[in-house]
């Protein structure tokens, strides 16, 4: 069953169409996209715009409580660069900090060009075990540097995000 999702829209993951339930324990959300083609002329070729740009998509887990807030949005550290990192070990899941504390929710790696078939990304929760204080997960897509680079959704194509219960029943 395909559902098309616009902005704000929720969609309820207790049963099927068929009214058959899901084995909620466990639940993978995952994300695929491809970048549109480029209209490459003889001349664009000649000078390198037939290249292809990168979209790195992103897929991002909020871990909410029952006032609808994060709780913990984690501490800032740095790498041995020097660079700022910020929300690591909190209760935001995403490519900095890929596994929740405790280890019931991660991602399951940053893929930055959507390349290749199925999903290009995968958020990995464990309902089961993940603790009562969280109420509700709200999962995001978004693109990295999208402003900066003048990237937009109208620019990928065969965009998807999937919810796949335990046992392999896909939900949209």
């Amino acid at each position: 069953m395909a559902i098309s999702l616009v902005k704000g829209q929720t969609i309820d993951l207790r049963k099927n169409d068929k009214g058959e339930n899901y084995d909620l324990s466990s639940v993978t959300i995952g994300l695929g996209w491809d970048v549109r083609k480029k209209s490459s002329s003889f001349l664009g070729g000649l000078l390198g715009g037939g290249k292809q740009d990168e979209y790195d998509l992103d897929a991002i887990a909020f871990l909410l409580d029952s006032n609808d807030k994060v709780a913990d949005l984690g501490k800032t550290i740095e790498r041995n660069t020097g660079q700022k990192v910020g929300l690591v070990d909190g209760d935001v899941i995403y490519f900095n900090s890929q596994k929740h504390p405790s280890g019931h929710i991660w991602l399951t790696g940053d893929n930055r060009t959507g390349a290749g078939d199925g999903d290009d990304e995968q958020i990995i929760v464990k309902l089961d075990s993940l603790d009562k204080r969280f109420n509700k997960i709200v999962f995001v897509v978004a693109i990295y540097q999208g402003k900066k680079n003048n990237q937009h959704f109208g620019m990928i194509d065969n965009a998807f995000i999937r919810a796949v219960d335990n046992k392999g029943k896909r939900n949209c």
